[in-house]
């Protein structure tokens, strides 16, 4: 639960100060979501052993963007590939070793 202490005309429960004390209309959300997102807050954090920490805090400014990788992709170099490639060639050679140990092909 957040509560807001300043400024006086705010003051309250975070949620209830925000759905009971504003006119939300679409410029209104836009410049909240702007300001909420993007510029920056001042922080006062307390955990059980009475530690305050104070300052501003803000949304990161260089986030790389996450990109999966394909595990089906065959890259150059590697035999039959990484992911679901690489392991029927796995597979494929582990059952051959298996096959000319039993019958003592080696």
């Amino acid at each position: 639960m957040y509560t807001i202490e300043e400024p006086e005309y705010l003051a309250g429960e975070f949620e209830d100060s925000l759905s009971h004390k504003f006119s939300w209309t679409q410029e209104f959300r836009t410049e909240f979501q702007e300001r909420r997102r993007y510029r920056d807050h001042e922080m006062i954090c307390l955990n059980n052993v009475d530690t305050r920490i104070e300052g501003p805090v803000n949304y990161p400014q260089k986030l790389t963007e996450y990109v999966p990788q394909d595990s089906c992709k065959a890259d150059e170099g590697s035999p039959g590939g990484e992911g679901a490639a690489n392991q029927v060639f796995i597979t494929f050679a582990t059952l051959l070793v298996c096959v000319f140990l039993a019958f003592n092909l080696v």
